[in-house]
């Protein structure tokens, strides 16, 4: 019986584990595919994935990040209580060409079904 127990609340563990985690993952990856779109200066997609509602221009996303090496999303984390819709932060880092380490965050939302950027930078409100 104590077995039976702890398997069950062993596999409820793993179950909401696995919920949490699939609910941001495609938010992390519209916010890491738009990072990569900017280090290689893809600005239709950079442009494609902005918000309407967004505070920086495709342009400056670009010259922000371009050029940077081993450029990816690391973490996410969920936004805290806000009225803008932000509703996760996804944290990318890249290596700029003099090889110093460029760390930054993509603030997104969901749009019309859709994962969009709303900020993105290394310092900002929302």
């Amino acid at each position: 019986m104590k077995r039976l127990v702890s398997a069950t609340i062993t596999l409820i563990m793993i179950l909401l584990v696995l919920t949490g985690c699939t609910s941001s993952g495609p938010a992390k990856e519209a916010g890491a595919k738009f990072f990569a779109a900017a280090a290689e200066g893809d600005l239709q997609t950079v442009q494609a994935m902005l918000s309407p509602k967004a505070d920086i221009t495709a342009q400056e996303v670009v010259d922000q990040y371009l050029g940077l090496k081993q450029a990816e999303a690391f973490d996410i984390h969920e936004a805290l209580p806000n009225n803008t819709g932000v509703q996760y932060i996804v944290l990318a880092s890249g290596v700029d060409r003099n090889g110093h380490p460029h760390s930054t965050s993509i603030a997104v939302s969901r749009e019309n079904g859709t994962w969009v950027v709303v900020r993105a930078g290394t310092h900002f409100t929302y």
